[in-house]
C-alpha cells in the first residue's frame, strides 16, 4: 500500500512542476517575444507564436478547441487511475506518466487561458525550409511517449514471467528395464517340460520294479 501511495505522490509530482514549469515559460514568451525574436543558434528560435489546432497543427474543423479539451482531460484523468497499476510492475511508470499528464494540464491550461490558442515558442528549422514549432509541454509529453516504450518492454516481460512461472512442471516415468513379452510363456512351458520329464521317470522306474517281481 505505500509503495502504491508513494507511486501517485510521484506521479502528482512530476506531473505538477511539468505543468508548473511550462506556465512559466509560456508567460515569459508571451511577455518578452511579443514584438522580436531571439536567435539561439543557426537552427534554433525563441519566436511567438499561438496554436488553436491539434498536435502537429493538425485541424479538426470547428469543434478542433471542443476535442482537444475532451481528449487532453481524459488522458490526465486516464494516467491518474493507471499508475498504481503500472507502478507495481516499472517504477518509471510515475514518471511518464506524470509527464504526459503535466504536459497536457500545461496545454489544456493554455487553450482556456489564452485567447489566440496555446503558446509555442520554440523553432527549429533551416532558414528556407519548414520549420517545427512547439513549447516545454511538447518535449515533457515527447519524453513520456519515449519513457512508455521502456515501461511497455518490462510490462511485456514480466507477463511472460509469470506465464512461465505458472505452468505445472510435467514428470514422466521411464522404466529402466523392460521385460520380454514372451518371458512367462516361455517360464510356464519350461515347467510343463519339467512335470512331463518327472512324470515319465517315476513311470519307467515302476515298470522296471514290476518286471523284477515277476
Amino acid at each position: 500500500m505505500l509503495v502504491r501511495q508513494n507511486s501517485v505522490a510521484r506521479f502528482a509530482t512530476v506531473a505538477v512542476w511539468t505543468a508548473a514549469v511550462d506556465l512559466i515559460t509560456k508567460h515569459i514568451a508571451l511577455t518578452e517575444l511579443q514584438d522580436h525574436g531571439v536567435r539561439v543558434t543557426d537552427g534554433i528560435r525563441l519566436t511567438l507564436a499561438h496554436n488553436n489546432a491539434s498536435a502537429f497543427g493538425i485541424w479538426l474543423g470547428p469543434l478542433t478547441w471542443h476535442i482537444n479539451f475532451v481528449l487532453t482531460l481524459a488522458a490526465v484523468v486516464l494516467a491518474g487511475m493507471v499508475c498504481r497499476h503500472l507502478a507495481a510492475m516499472d517504477r518509471r511508470a510515475p514518471m511518464m506518466l506524470g509527464l504526459i499528464a503535466g504536459a497536457a494540464i500545461g496545454n489544456l491550461s493554455g487553450m482556456i487561458l489564452t485567447p489566440g490558442g496555446v503558446v509555442d515558442f520554440i523553432s527549429i528549422g533551416s532558414r528556407t525550409g519548414p520549420r517545427l514549432i512547439f513549447n516545454l509541454a511538447d518535449i515533457a509529453a515527447y519524453a513520456g511517449v519515449a519513457l512508455s516504450i521502456g515501461t511497455a518492454l518490462t510490462i511485456s516481460r514480466s507477463i511472460r514471467e509469470q506465464r512461465g512461472r505458472q505452468m505445472p512442471e510435467l514428470h514422466i516415468p521411464i522404466p529402466l528395464m523392460v521385460e520380454p513379452v514372451k518371458s512367462g510363456w516361455n517360464t510356464s512351458r519350461s515347467r510343463r517340460s519339467a512335470a512331463v520329464s518327472h512324470a515319465r521317470s517315476v513311470g519307467e522306474r515302476r515298470e522296471s520294479e514290476k518286471n523284477a517281481r515277476t
